[in-house]
């Protein structure tokens, strides 16, 4: 892409400057080239190690590579920058669950739905975790929540999703014996 070419010729004579490396960063993210946009980041990073923004770019940009310690950092950069920044729990969450660490994961959703009551995403992804985990009335809490604040911005397909959801684990509760239910 000619962009990424001037770019280029611009940070030969401004070679700190953070603006232009984002930039460029964003079209190398666009072409998928997530190695060249790591460098980038990594470069803003360098000039300036409280950047969170890049922090959580190269933490994303990381997972996308299976760098998954590395994405772990940055995320846990991010929020010792930035404690509030609402996306860095979210993502780490996301990463935890990948690596199968669901106390953490739950931990990290909670942290995002206590800086943010309304992130509809974090309900989800935190009952699916429940689900997983056999904890069905956690499940469901969490998939109302996120039905309740789905139709209050009118996203009716991603309600129906939900509402089948709640209604299936309801049946699951319904036919499952009490002494195998799941109490902690």
């Amino acid at each position: 892409i000619g962009a990424i070419s001037d770019y280029t010729n611009s940070l030969k004579l401004h070679n700190t400057d953070t603006d232009i490396l984002y930039r460029r960063g964003q079209l190398y993210i666009a072409i998928e080239d997530y190695k060249n946009a790591v460098a980038d980041y990594s470069q803003i990073i360098s000039i300036n190690p409280l950047n969170a923004q890049a922090y959580l770019l190269r933490g994303y940009l990381n997972l996308e590579l299976k760098n998954y310690q590395e994405s772990l950092h940055d995320y846990n950069q991010v929020i010792k920058i930035k404690p509030d920044y609402v996306e860095a729990y979210f993502y780490k969450a996301g990463l935890l669950t990948m690596k199968r660490d669901f106390r953490g994961a739950i931990n990290n959703y909670n942290k995002v739905i206590n800086l943010d009551s309304s992130y509809i995403a974090a309900y989800v992804k935190r009952g699916y975790i429940y689900k997983h985990k056999k904890q069905f009335k956690e499940a469901i809490s969490d998939f109302n929540k996120a039905v309740t604040l789905l139709e209050s911005k009118s996203m009716n397909s991603e309600v129906k999703t939900l509402k089948k959801e709640v209604i299936n684990l309801e049946k699951e509760i319904e036919n499952t014996p009490w002494w195998q239910m799941r109490i902690f």
